[in-house]
């Protein structure tokens, strides 16, 4: 909250105001960032996000053998690549922003600042994964519940206006109930496959399962769909920036965004693959049948290694299409409204955001829980 608040230097206190604001905006919400303003934060977790889906996506290929790399290569790989990402955001951000001095001192403070600023973040988030509860998804649902308020304000300020105001705001407050409640059942349903653990011989033997979500990819493809869908805008308008003969460029830039058809079909397009490809990450099936060979378990009536693999990428594919199927209608289908009325092109992200809300509450109340199990028992020789 406090850097929020902290200017940049040679910035004035707000961005332009172009067709581009409401993205910048929506970008800022699901990141933890603010491109309302020019502020220290204003680059939030957005370049630590991509780098991460980018790493992840390169780990999924076992032939590129970057599991194979010590974990702290893999986070050098990873927070370089953060970087990267964050200079040419920052650097886009510069450009853009309204700076009291045109200058390319100017702009480098101003980038540097903005890379800084959001290192601090990643720190502050790896901090609370470490010693708090939450991890980053803390600092992204603190600007989302932030954001609720700004992405509302349109459609209140309709509504205020009709003459059945009561009607539409209760009806906006059943929708917003259903929404919640559908969020919470879907992150909640999963299907259990029964396993047989042989290392377990007591009463709970019978009841081992590999569960397998709903959701199995959770929220993840909302939190980071905007920060992978924000690479190519800001690689664009950096080189529309620098090379503004090239009308190919210009017109990238503007379709890219999500009050365009391209931009909302690129969007829910992205939405859809991350939702598939995270399924694959939590739950890889060749890993999870590797990890029940050593064990000793088995799924009954299945042989283990291979058949194992395949029983599971069969449940999985047909589990992670309906997971997919239904974050893109809730979260990705309302973006359309937005094309045809840009001025609510924020607004239809609330669907999203509430559901990403939900399952980060989820997440902290579950890891409330773990935490207070240990003051449920006494010591055995205290």
């Amino acid at each position: 909250m406090i850097g929020r608040q902290i200017p940049l230097p040679f910035a004035a206190n707000v961005i332009s105001k172009t067709d581009k604001q409401n993205f910048l905006a929506i970008v800022g919400a699901t990141t933890g960032g603010n491109f309302n303003q020019s502020t220290l934060f204003s680059l939030g977790l957005g370049p630590w996000m991509s780098a991460m889906i980018i790493i992840s996506l390169l780990a999924m290929n076992k032939r590129l053998g970057f599991t194979n790399l010590p974990q702290n290569k893999q986070q050098n790989w990873q927070m370089a690549l953060t970087m990267i990402i964050g200079i040419v955001q920052a650097l886009v951000i510069a450009l853009g922003a309204n700076l009291t001095e045109r200058t390319p001192r100017a702009f480098i403070l101003t980038t540097l600042f903005l890379v800084a600023g959001g290192f601090f973040l990643i720190w502050m988030a790896s901090i609370n994964t470490e010693k708090g509860i939450g991890g980053a998804s803390t600092i992204i649902l603190t600007n989302m519940l932030i954001s609720f308020i700004r992405s509302f304000k349109p459609i209140y300020q309709v509504i205020s206006k009709s003459s059945n105001a009561p009607l539409w705001f209760s009806l906006c407050a059943v929708g917003g109930i259903l929404i919640v409640m559908l969020a919470i059942i879907f992150e909640r349903s999963e299907y259990r496959i029964s396993l047989n653990r042989i290392m377990v011989t007591n009463s709970y033997g019978d009841k081992m399962y590999l569960p397998i979500k709903l959701t199995p990819s959770g929220a993840m493809p909302i939190m980071f769909g905007i920060s992978l869908m924000v690479i190519p805008q800001y690689i664009f308008l950096l080189l529309a920036t620098l090379l503004p003969q090239v009308p190919g460029l210009t017109w990238l830039v503007n379709n890219l965004t999500i009050t365009k058809p391209l931009g909302v079909a690129m969007y829910i397009a992205i939405l859809f693959g991350l939702s598939l490809g995270f399924s694959y990450i939590n739950l890889d099936p060749e890993t999870t049948a590797e990890n029940l060979q050593k064990a000793g378990d088995y799924i009954d009536n299945v042989a283990i290694g291979q058949p194992t693999e395949d029983y599971i990428r069969y449940y999985l594919k047909r589990i992670s299409l309906v997971g997919a199927t239904y974050m893109t209608i809730l979260a990705g289908c309302p973006m359309i409204v937005g094309v045809f009325y840009p001025d609510y092109s924020q607004s239809m992200m609330l669907v999203g955001n509430i559901m990403l809300t939900v399952t980060f509450v989820l997440t902290l109340i579950d890891q409330v829980r773990t935490i207070n199990l240990r003051s449920r028992y006494r010591d055995v020789l205290g």
